[in-house]
């Protein structure tokens, strides 16, 4: 089984394991983590299990898993009542950051303090790990207006990516960009990592990154499933 951990308003995630439904590919939403069949058992005393589409499921029968969302949002929860949304949604993000630390199959990506796909930085963070592995990156520039509720980001310039699955990696640049978009993604330490440049050529600037990647692309979504498949093979 491989398991997509997304929103429930993530319509690409829901492809996605329809794509992968001969993988037996199985969609987790926020909603589902109020089912039965969860048993976490942190010392390894007896097997943990998941509560999947209504079965209970075994963590060694997981093969792989995808997650999709940094944190679980209080709107996600209807069937909770409103006051408790806030509280239950805390709670759930820490039950899936551990959970997901502990699982012995492959994750793209593993949970951090920050974000249950990998870290979630802000742009003036990834730019400045960037600069810190050697990429050229242009100045990472945000606009305030005064009495906002909130910061504006100047908006970033027409871009070309590059997607780091693991050891692969997938876009129309020069080589040495493929290159960089690993050092950025081992400095990140995630396996899965869409990085931005402002142009295809070698000389290009790094503009931004994101640990999501776009599984709308069938090589994308290949490359993912052979990962999930070596670490099967390497457990």
């Amino acid at each position: 089984m491989i398991l997509v951990i997304a929103s429930r308003a993530d319509a690409a995630a829901l492809l996605l394991v329809q794509q992968w439904a001969s993988e037996g590919a199985s969609l987790l939403t926020p909603r589902d983590l109020s089912q039965r069949g969860w048993r976490y058992y942190l010392n390894g005393s007896q097997p943990s299990t998941a509560g999947i589409g209504g079965q209970k499921v075994r963590v060694d029968q997981i093969q792989g898993v995808l997650t999709r969302i940094p944190s679980i949002w209080p709107q996600e929860l209807s069937h909770i009542i409103p006051a408790d949304r806030s509280y239950v949604a805390a709670e759930m993000t820490a039950f899936l950051t551990s959970w997901l630390a502990a699982l012995p199959c492959a994750v793209l990506n593993r949970p951090t303090s920050t974000g249950l796909s990998g870290p979630y930085w802000r742009h003036e963070q990834w730019t400045q790990i960037a600069i810190e592995v050697g990429l050229a990156a242009q100045p990472a520039l945000r606009r305030v207006i005064l009495r906002a509720p909130q910061l504006i980001d100047t908006p970033e310039p027409s871009a070309v990516t590059v997607t780091v699955v693991g050891a692969q990696a997938f876009g129309s640049v020069d080589s040495v960009l493929y290159a960089q978009a690993h050092r950025l993604a081992q400095a990140a330490q995630v396996d899965l990592l869409t990085v931005r440049f402002s142009g295809p050529a070698a000389d290009a600037t790094f503009v931004g990154a994101d640990i999501c990647a776009d599984v709308t692309d069938g090589d994308i979504r290949e490359a993912m499933l052979e990962y999930f498949h070596r670490g099967r093979q390497t457990r």
